[in-house]
């Protein structure tokens, strides 16, 4: 089972974002997804990215997210409360994890990588083994889609747009589905006001040849 796009509200703590989250049969693993171009390098802990201050190791804040949503899962789920919670981050344009700290390579993944681990022997190789228990983590759909759709610990992550959140989603929906607009406002100031339109061009006919109006 795939997850993706999460805020969670873990116990005692700030909301965390979440990119994927897997529910395989031997663990649970979350995914941070980084989309960046160029030359990664280290200082420490602190990441560059053409030689551009880029914050903390994503790496040890995926583990940090991990422990927090393994105290989710063993509160709201008691049965996977020995449910092994991994985590790595995927590098997903051309930056690679060739020149960072050798301790943390294992924990960046390409997508080709990322990809590979719904098989069992990829899965072992890029992650490594955990005890296998008789309790299957992905057998517990039923309580994973209850729990990450409940509200109260997980809700789905509000998409922003140049620093712009969604307020009123579908204020506007083209009688072909062709866009759909939606009112917005700046993330740290709701005074400042928007409207976001959001395109389908794959609803539009060969040649553009439609009236949008």
């Amino acid at each position: 089972m795939m997850y993706v796009s999460l805020t969670a509200f873990p116990k005692n703590s700030s909301p965390i974002e979440i990119d994927v989250l897997l529910v395989m049969d031997d663990r649970i693993v979350l995914l941070e997804l980084k989309e960046w171009k160029g030359t990664l390098t280290h200082k420490g802990d602190i990441w560059l990215l053409n030689d551009r201050y880029m914050g903390r190791s994503p790496v040890v804040l995926a583990n940090e997210k991990a422990k927090k949503i393994k105290g989710i899962m063993k509160d709201q789920i008691p049965r996977l409360a020995h449910t092994y919670v991994d985590s790595r981050v995927v590098l997903t344009a051309t930056a690679t994890n060739e020149h960072l700290a050798e301790h943390e390579k294992s924990y960046v993944l390409s997508p080709a990588e990322a990809k590979s681990l719904v098989a069992p022997v990829e899965r072992k190789r890029l992650l490594g083994p955990v005890t296998i228990s008789t309790i299957e983590p992905n057998m517990f759909v039923k309580d994973f889609d209850r729990l990450l759709h409940s509200g109260r610990y997980f809700e789905p992550l509000k998409m922003s747009w140049d620093g712009f959140v969604v307020a009123d989603e579908d204020f506007y929906v083209h009688r072909r589905g062709v866009w759909r607009e939606h009112r917005a406002h700046l993330a740290k100031d709701e005074r400042v006001k928007a409207l976001l339109r959001l395109w389908r061009f794959d609803e539009l006919p060969a040649g553009l040849s439609i009236r949008t109006d």
